[in-house]
């Protein structure tokens, strides 16, 4: 009898979870912003987007969003800062639109900016897993698996007992 009773919440609780999954395609459907599996929202960003080095730490972001506006409509100038607040010398440019990318690579590649010699490449994005931390990386012996010999300080006893007065 219990048995059945939960087997009738379970069918109810797969029907709820369907008719979820239908009102969230169709809310996606009305919005034109379905989510496809796989793809990053924030690929887009990165594919619109370009990495300048060596900037000047004294430069503002309205002034880089001058410096770069001949290349295409800057959306948004990101300045990146330590923990006290001073600028890192790098910063990333959104652009409106992905061909505008190429052409701030062109132009201003090497370009001079407040005296400073730009370096400007797409933006990537770092993947998941390739910089582990230092424990985590695997050696040549199977990491935490593998062969390790042991080794004993030669101030101590060590694995085997030493007869008294043979130093």
């Amino acid at each position: 009898m219990q048995a059945e009773a939960l087997r009738s919440k379970i069918e109810q609780l797969e029907r709820e979870q369907q008719e979820m999954a239908m009102e969230i395609s169709a809310l996606d459907e009305s919005l034109g912003t379905a989510a496809s599996p796989g793809k990053d929202p924030d690929s887009s960003v990165d594919s619109r987007s370009v990495y300048v080095g060596n900037v000047d730490y004294d430069s503002q972001p309205d002034e880089l969003a001058m410096a770069f506006s001949e290349c295409g409509t800057v959306n948004r100038v990101t300045i990146l800062c330590d923990v006290m607040g001073n600028p890192k010398g790098y910063a990333y440019i959104e652009f409106e639109e992905p061909s505008a990318v190429a052409r701030a690579i062109d132009m201003k590649e090497g370009a001079f900016f407040r005296n400073r010699q730009l370096k400007v490449c797409e933006k990537r994005r770092n993947v998941p897993g390739m910089s582990a931390p230092r424990g985590a990386r695997r050696s040549r012996g199977g990491g935490e698996s593998g062969y390790r010999p042991r080794r004993y300080s030669p101030y101590s006893a060590g694995p085997r007992r030493r007869a008294p007065g043979s130093y």
